[in-house]
């Protein structure tokens, strides 16, 4: 069947979906717990089809809020490493400069 342009295609679309054995008891089950009493603004009645969008829409926030956390603690890594070679480099310098001092002093004491 051939598509419709958007202006002439109704806002209420229908989707089928193939599962295998647990995947039909899963999404079964997700749904049935997801459903809840339609709002008077809501001009869809399918109640399983709400639960479904209902569903999708807390993955892709929860989704977001990870790769949000996830990108977050990777610059706080990035900067903890940086940070860390700071340190690193500057007690390097400085156990360097006294030992020099240590050095340039005995061999003073020493001549």
């Amino acid at each position: 069947m051939p598509e419709l342009p958007d202006g002439d295609r109704s806002p209420f679309r229908d989707m089928t979906f193939i599962l295998y054995g647990e995947q039909f008891g899963i999404v079964e089950r997700a749904i049935a717990k997801s459903t809840k009493p339609r709002e008077a603004s809501n001009p869809n009645r399918s109640p399983q089809g709400n639960a479904l969008a209902a569903i999708c829409a807390e993955y892709q926030s929860a989704s977001l809020k990870s790769s949000l956390t996830g990108a977050a603690y990777s610059m706080s890594a990035q900067r903890n490493d940086a940070m860390g070679h700071f340190r690193t480099h500057a007690v390097q310098q400085v156990v360097s400069y006294s030992t020099n001092q240590s050095l340039s002093r005995a061999a003073s004491a020493e001549w």
